[in-house]
Order: structure tokens, then sequence, then C-alpha cells
């Protein structure tokens, strides 16, 4: 039962990042925007409002879209360095239909005990 149901959760979990996102670029890893996480945000909208006015307003700030999270109605975009991370979310915050911004990272699933 417990190997199952690990085994049902993990599943899960990889078919659901494998899916609904998008690339927008395909430079060399070394050319990519966004590979700094630390300068990134993760931006939620409403489903119903779309992502018009908030890939709009990514322009007019200066940053560029990573990713499209269609599956989820999401966006990640980078930052440029001249922007303070504060005034970024405070701006996206504001924009019509956006239900969150999140700096983006890592997170780990995994309980690691020590010895």
């Amino acid at each position: 039962m417990k190997i199952t149901t690990i085994l049902l959760v993990a599943s899960s979990f990889l078919l659901s990042t494998a899916c609904g996102s998008k690339r927008m670029n395909n430079d060399s890893a070394q050319e990519q925007p966004g590979l700094d996480a630390s300068r990134n945000l993760v931006i939620y909208y409403d489903k119903d409002t779309g992502n018009d006015q908030l890939l709009e307003a990514v322009q007019t700030f200066g940053a560029e879209v990573v990713y499209l999270y269609d599956a989820l109605n999401g966006v990640a975009i980078s930052i440029p360095d001249d922007k303070p991370m504060e005034d970024a979310i405070n701006y996206f915050e504001k924009i019509a239909g956006v239900t969150s911004v999140d700096r983006d990272g890592m997170m780990s699933i995994q309980n690691q005990m020590e010895k």
C-alpha cells in the first residue's frame, strides 16, 4: 500500500511537471535568460482574464518571458539586473488578472534526516 501510494504520487508529480510549459527561446544554455533563478518571478493569473495584459506589462517593464505555463495559468519571467526585485513584484501584483507573484526557486519534497 505504501509503495503504491509513493509510486502514484511520484508519477503524478513527474507527469504534471512535464506538460503545459513552453520554453520561450532555444538559445544555448549560456545565453538563455532566466538561468539565474534569483532574478526570476513566477506569476499566476486568472484563467478568465487571460494573460494578454500580463504579457504586455512584462514588455513594458523590460522583463523577458522565460516560460509559459498554460496548464497552470502562469508565466515565468526574468527581471533585468538594473531593476530591484521588490519593485518588480509590486508592479506585477497590480496588473489586472494577476493572482500571485512569487520568486522563483527550488523546493525539496524529500525529508532529509540527519544520521
